[in-house]
C-alpha cells in the first residue's frame, strides 16, 4: 500500500512539473496562438514558417479540435498552417506576431474554411485589407484576359493595354501605395522585399528610405538593404570582384584568370527556357569574336549537376561553364542581387562592367563597338 501511494504521488509531481514547464514557456514566449476549430478531428497539425531565412516545421498536438502554439517570435512572421478539410489538406496562411492570438472557425467544408479567422494580429489585419485590394484588381485582370481570348487578334489591342494596366496595379501599384501609406508596418518590409525582384533599384531605394526604423531592423528590412548593396555591386562601371567556382570537372576557376579579355558573364540554368533560347545567339557572338580578345563564362544556378551537364552538351556551348552552388547563400548571384535569369554582364579587360543583360543584336552591336577600338 505504501509503495502504491508513493508511485501515485510521484506521478502527480511529474504531471505538475510538466504543467509548470509548459505554462512557464508560454509566459516567456513572445507569441501564443490558441486554436479552436470545429470539425477538426486530426490529432496533430503542421505549421511551416521561415524565420530569419530558415524554414521551420512545427507539429502541434490537437485535443478536441483545440491546440496551443507558443513560440518566441520577435517580429511578425507569415505562417502556413495545413488543415484537413474533408478528404484533402488546405493551407491557411496568416501572420503571427508577438502577443496572444486566437484562430477560430470550422474545417467542415471548403466554404467554412474560407471563413477561418485569426484575431490579435495587427499585421494579419493589414494583410487582409491589402489582399482585398489586390483581389479586386486580380479578378479584373482575369476577366479581361478571358475577354481577350474570345476576341480575334485584330480587336485585342484596346483591351490588352487595359490588361497590362490591371497587372501593373495588382503587382506593383497597390503594394507601392501600401508601403508609402504604411511605413511602420512590417508587412511593408515584406512587400518591398517581394518588389525587389520586379522593380528597378532606384524605386526600391526610395521606398526603403520611407520605412520606419523598427521596420528597417526587421529581417525583411535587412534583406532589402542587403539587396540594395548588391545591386550597387552590379552597377555599370563597377569592378567585378574576383571569385572562384568549379567547372564541370570539378576544377577551381578564378575570374581573374580572364583578366585582360572582354568577358560576357552569362547567368543561366538548364531549366530556364529563355536562357536556353538565347544560347544560339551567344554561340554566334562567341564564334564571331572569340579570336578578338573576347570569351564567355557561363555561371549556372542549377541544383542538378547532371541536368546542367546535359544542357551544355545539347546546346553545344564550348566556353567555360561554372556552377554557383551557394546561390542565394553568399554566392555570386547573391553578391550581385540577381533575382531572375537570364542575366549577364559584359566586362572589359580592366574588370569593369560595361554592359548588362545584352542579348541578340544588342550584344553584337556592343561587341562590335568595343572590339573595333571604340572606348567602352
Amino acid at each position: 500500500m505504501h509503495q502504491k501511494f508513493t508511485m501515485r504521488n510521484h506521478f502527480k509531481k511529474n504531471i505538475l512539473f510538466l504543467f509548470l514547464v509548459i505554462n512557464s514557456y508560454q509566459l516567456s514566449a513572445q507569441t501564443v496562438v490558441q486554436g479552436s476549430l470545429e470539425q477538426l478531428t486530426a490529432d496533430s497539425l503542421i505549421f511551416y514558417y521561415s524565420y530569419h531565412g530558415k524554414i521551420q516545421k512545427v507539429c502541434l498536438p490537437v485535443i478536441d479540435g483545440k491546440f496551443t502554439w507558443a513560440v518566441d517570435l520577435r517580429e511578425p512572421v507569415m505562417i502556413s498552417a495545413y488543415l484537413p478539410v474533408l478528404s484533402t489538406t488546405m493551407k491557411y496562411a496568416f501572420y503571427a506576431e508577438p502577443g496572444n492570438m486566437t484562430l477560430t472557425g470550422s474545417v467542415r467544408s471548403k466554404e467554412t474554411f474560407r471563413d477561418i479567422k485569426i484575431s490579435g494580429s495587427r499585421t494579419q489585419h493589414e494583410y487582409e485589407k491589402y489582399n482585398a485590394l489586390v483581389a479586386v484588381k486580380y479578378k479584373e485582370y482575369l476577366d479581361l484576359n478571358e475577354q481577350i481570348k474570345r476576341l480575334p487578334l485584330a480587336k485585342r489591342a484596346g483591351l490588352e493595354s487595359k490588361l497590362e494596366l490591371a497587372r501593373l496595379e495588382y503587382s506593383l501599384i497597390i503594394p507601392e501605395t501600401f508601403i508609402k501609406s504604411n511605413p511602420n508596418s512590417y508587412l511593408s518590409a515584406d512587400l518591398l522585399f517581394d518588389l525587389s525582384s520586379k522593380s528597378k533599384g532606384e524605386m526600391i531605394s526610395e521606398l526603403y528610405k520611407l520605412l520606419g526604423a523598427k521596420v528597417k531592423e526587421s529581417y525583411a528590412g535587412k534583406q532589402v538593404l542587403r539587396y540594395l548593396g548588391a545591386i550597387k555591386n552590379a552597377a555599370l562601371g563597377e569592378s567585378v570582384s574576383d571569385f572562384e567556382l568549379k567547372d564541370e570537372e570539378g576544377n577551381s576557376i578564378r575570374f581573374s584568370d580572364f583578366k585582360g579579355k572582354y568577358v560576357l558573364i552569362d547567368f543561366w540554368a538548364s531549366w530556364c527556357a529563355p536562357c536556353r533560347a538565347e544560347n544560339p545567339n551567344l554561340l554566334r557572338a562567341y564564334d564571331k569574336y572569340k579570336n578578338s580578345n573576347f570569351t564567355v563564362v557561363g555561371i549556372s544556378v542549377d541544383k542538378d549537376k547532371s541536368k546542367w551537364g546535359k544542357a551544355i552538351k545539347e546546346d553545344g556551348m564550348p566556353w567555360i561553364q561554372l556552377i554557383d552552388e551557394r546561390k542565394e547563400n553568399g554566392g555570386i548571384i547573391d553578391h550581385y542581387g540577381i533575382k531572375t535569369i537570364p542575366a549577364s554582364f559584359l566586362v572589359n579587360p580592366a574588370g569593369q562592367i560595361i554592359g548588362k543583360n545584352l542579348r541578340g543584336n544588342a550584344l553584337d552591336a556592343k561587341l562590335e563597338e568595343v572590339l573595333n577600338g571604340a572606348k567602352p
